[in-house]
């Protein structure tokens, strides 16, 4: 999906405008409990001030799986899984790391900075997790629907 950002900052004595045209994308494709993605962003730039920050395009792939509940905890469960655990890694083609630029705009000292941060780049992350139910009272219940009339003695009706 494509995108322009129009950014503009105006003071007692300046004027800046900025135009950031980007893209964001992405694929999400689901097959029984997996759930396998990629997503695209282009740099995202702000501008405060008179300082204009231009960020990084970042990327991310990942593959997660979510088991399903079986027998009388599927009933209550809402949704729930029994466990999953998942892979994702962060700019997974991002050869250099991270480079952020930073820019004062300023008419009397313009200045403009580059921060490169080498160890952000095929950043790994694994999860996991996994459902604790005891069969306790209050899930066996199920869910409650809420009530949200006022019939008690003393409020006022709505209604003529």
């Amino acid at each position: 999906m494509p995108l322009v950002k129009y950014l503009v900052s105006q003071g007692n004595n300046y004027h800046h405008e900025h135009v950031n045209y980007g893209v964001r994308g992405g694929i999400f494709y689901l097959l029984k409990g997996w759930r396998f993605y990629a997503d695209v962003v282009t740099a995202q730039h702000n501008l405060w001030g008179e300082t204009l920050t231009l960020g990084e395009l970042t990327h991310d792939i990942g593959i997660n799986y979510n088991s399903e509940l079986r027998g009388p905890q599927r009933a209550r469960s809402h949704g729930v899984s029994a466990f999953g655990f998942g892979i994702m890694m962060v700019n997974p083609f991002s050869p250099y790391g991270s480079r952020t630029v930073t820019k004062d705009l300023s008419a009397l000292a313009p200045t403009a900075n580059t921060a490169v941060m080498q160890n952000y780049r095929q950043v790994l992350m694994l999860n996991f997790n996994f459902n604790l139910d005891f069969g306790s009272r209050a899930s066996t219940r199920g869910y409650q629907r809420i009530n949200n009339e006022d019939k008690e003695n003393g409020i006022l009706s709505g209604s003529k």
